[in-house]
């Protein structure tokens, strides 16, 4: 990324978005305070059901052995830790349209980062290519939420390879973090089954969710004409590439590619989504939080 390049963000409007849809949900269900939940988010009792308590809640078995309706409530944890692992890499800095990848990132993770804030909750991130780039432990407060903004927006921080199963080794380092949570934010480009004892090891620690962020580009080459000059940023080599020619085929490693990567994340316990830069991705991000709220009450 150009030297002293800054990312073109909508912060604070991605951020009023996503507290709209949070108040949304929230209505729905007024017991439940919280998008995040931490590893020590506990069952606490039963409550009796009323008219605005969302339906999706009732716990049948338990309303059918005491002949009325009852829903679930929770205990929350007085304070969350969120650990937000984010994809600076060259990979990240590419786009077809008016937002580029690692732009889509940031305002996805400040928003998040600003919803926890506000509930009292501490935030820290790992920035990595292909190792650590800076990790910020967890702080709490307005002062760890603009620290996080500067450095996300500033584009000299970008850059360089991309290998996620090396920077997990960072997490073996950490403190137990009690009621601890993880969000992992890449296009997952490069990603094969590899890392997959690693998930699985991150996700018995934290509550772990990804974002998985992809352009149109990286699901299908655009239909233009004539021959290209296209070089490997990992290692400068250089091929003559016609898109026609190869459309077909790189359509088909793509989808491939998309699909190993949600079956590894599913295997390890790990929720995901997949959002582009070109669509209303803050509201799909908050939608997909509120189905693994529903969904893991529904296993409970």
């Amino acid at each position: 990324m150009e030297e002293n390049r800054k990312l073109k963000l909508d912060i604070f409007g991605s951020i009023e978005q996503l507290i709209s849809v949070f108040k949304d949900f929230e209505t729905k269900r007024k017991n439940y305070k919280l998008f995040f939940r931490g590893k020590s988010f506990d069952f606490e009792t039963f409550c009796q059901y009323y008219p605005d308590d969302d339906a999706f809640n009732i716990d049948w078995t338990a309303s059918a052995r005491y002949d009325k309706l009852l829903v679930k409530q929770y205990k929350e944890e007085e304070k969350l830790t969120v650990i937000f692992f984010i994809d600076v890499g060259d990979n990240m800095v590419l786009g077809s349209g008016e937002k580029i990848k690692c732009e889509c990132a940031a305002e996805i993770a400040l928003s998040l980062a600003f919803l926890a804030i506000m509930r009292g909750h501490r935030i820290g991130f790992v920035l990595f290519n292909d190792k650590v780039k800076l990790f910020h432990p967890p702080k709490g407060g307005k002062r760890a939420f603009f620290s996080f903004a500067d450095i996300l927006t500033d584009g000299n921080n970008y850059g360089g390879g991309s290998n996620l199963n090396q920077v997990l080794d960072i997490v073996g380092s950490f403190p137990h973090y009690h009621g601890g949570v993880a969000v992992l934010i890449s296009d997952f480009i490069r990603f094969d089954e590899s890392i997959k004892n690693k998930l699985s090891l991150l996700s018995l620690s934290f509550e772990t969710f990804s974002i998985i962020i992809r352009d149109s580009i990286d699901k299908e080459l655009p239909n233009v004409a004539g021959e290209f000059v296209i070089e490997d940023i990992q290692d400068g080599r250089q091929i003559v590439f016609d898109p026609r020619l190869a459309k077909r085929r790189y359509k088909n490693s793509m989808r491939d590619q998309e699909y190993m990567v949600k079956k590894i994340f599913n295997s390890a316990g790990i929720d995901s989504v997949e959002v582009m830069p070109n669509e209303q991705f803050i509201l799909k991000v908050g939608q997909f939080m509120h189905e693994r709220i529903k969904l893991k009450d529904f296993k409970k």
